[in-house]
């Protein structure tokens, strides 16, 4: 199966266009989606910051899941010590606004 959709990473930051509403969910050549949220100050809109931050995770999360089913596709036990666990925590945490391990 091919990818249909733009690959990762993606990263959030400032969008210029919706008067500094909005946030841009962007990969390395540019916008892929924009939230734009019904705030009128961007820095008070937690939920809208929030909601860009898990549009940004889409594609690691993403990632991180194929392996896993991969891996219990080919009947491996899920154990603690993965690193796809240790990366799909990382990935939780900072798609909530939470810092890398």
């Amino acid at each position: 199966m091919t990818t249909q959709h733009t690959p990762g990473p993606w990263h959030t930051e400032p969008e210029e266009w919706t008067e500094g509403r909005g946030i841009a969910i962007c990969d390395n050549d540019g916008i892929v989606a924009i939230v734009d949220p019904e705030c009128e100050d961007i820095a008070a809109c937690d939920e809208a910051q929030a909601n860009a931050r898990l549009i940004a995770s889409a594609p690691a999360l993403l990632k991180v899941l194929e392996k896993l089913v991969r891996r219990a596709e080919n009947g491996d036990t899920i154990e603690p010590g993965w690193y796809e666990i240790e990366d799909a925590g990382r990935i939780v945490a900072e798609a909530k606004g939470g810092q890398l391990k």
